[in-house]
């Protein structure tokens, strides 16, 4: 009976050792993925002018975008996102990890000259031997952008996160113009979807839109304020006048490919990407030495695409809204 004994409490000894090890081994695991967490602090005045500091939990999903989770998170470790400013501030998303603000003045961190270059950080030595899809293709481009995990792209998963209510997102382009959309485009725009909207759940036909775009994380704590301060948008976003400021990304849906539409592509060039749009309905060019009414006398093609694509207008907030930081834990 003894030497039965101690066989039983032996055999659980060894069962309990194997399994203390594989779970301490994987960590946390959650519907078959490894889990590690990002957390993101943003900074910003409230509609009431009281300074605020948010924190947003996310848990990033090892196992459904690795390469993609391993791009931001190399970002994030050199220190790319901090100070960052949110670049789009809309119904159900909010956008960052592309301008900063240099003596008040907004520049863009994919500008080769600017503080934390993404090309300083993503660069030839970083690229060079990096995969994707099991080694079967590079996982950058030439021109630094990484190649788009998603089954649109013609890589699968076994399993994805859905763009919905609290996810964190890459943000790539979606060409108009282009056969595959702009599938191999994002650089280190980060976006906190909360919902349906027209950029983020406006999908290639035949694909959900969590086969259109890398969605690495879910929002797991915080999400209460900031969709509180997504909702509250237009008072962030418009100033004193009623105007809103916009980046337009027209490189989207302006391709220059015929005589008509090179001809637009160069009246944007000239007029640069940023409009106010005043509580009229009316833009104005003010990405030049001197501001420029956009009529539809003179600019009619500028103004239909203006207002043809408001996917493309990114919100800038009127109340400027910081990235403090953007740690990572196991």
């Amino acid at each position: 009976m003894k030497k039965l004994l101690k066989r039983i409490c032996a055999a659980f000894l060894a069962a309990a050792t194997v399994f203390c090890f594989a779970s301490c081994g994987k960590g946390v695991v959650k519907d078959g993925s490894k889990i590690e967490k990002m957390t993101v602090t943003l900074e910003y005045t409230d509609t009431d002018d009281k300074a605020q500091t948010l924190k947003v939990e996310i848990e990033l999903y090892m196992n459904y975008a690795p390469a993609t989770i391993d791009h931001v998170k190399y970002l994030a470790s050199k220190g790319y996102y901090n100070g960052t400013i949110v670049s789009d501030l809309k119904t159900n998303h909010i956008e960052f990890g592309e301008f900063y603000l240099d003596n008040g003045e907004r520049k863009s961190r994919y500008d080769g000259n600017a503080k934390l270059a993404y090309t300083s950080i993503i660069n030839s030595d970083y690229v060079s031997g990096k995969t994707i899809a099991n080694g079967k293709r590079n996982r950058y481009t030439a021109t630094g952008s990484i190649v788009g995990e998603f089954r649109a792209n013609g890589i699968s998963s076994s399993k994805t996160l859905t763009v919905s209510d609290g996810t964190l997102v890459l943000k790539r382009d979606t060409l108009t113009y282009d056969s595959d959309g702009g599938h191999d485009t994002a650089k280190g725009t980060l976006a906190l979807v909360t919902g349906s909207d027209s950029y983020y759940t406006n999908v290639e036909s035949g694909y959900t839109a969590a086969q259109c775009f890398a969605v690495i994380g879910k929002i797991t704590k915080g999400k209460d304020t900031l969709k509180k301060l997504i909702t509250d948008a237009d008072k962030y976003v418009k100033d004193t006048n009623g105007s809103t400021t916009y980046y337009f990304d027209y490189e989207n849906c302006v391709d220059g490919s015929d005589e008509k539409s090179k001809a637009v592509y160069e009246q944007f060039e000239s007029l640069g990407h940023v409009f106010v749009k005043d509580s009229e309905g009316k833009y104005t060019a003010v990405g030049g030495e001197t501001p420029i009414e956009i009529t539809s006398d003179d600019y009619s093609d500028v103004l239909s695409k203006l207002n043809g694509n408001s996917k493309y207008l990114r919100a800038i907030p009127y109340k400027t809204i910081t990235i403090k930081s953007v740690s990572l834990s196991k």
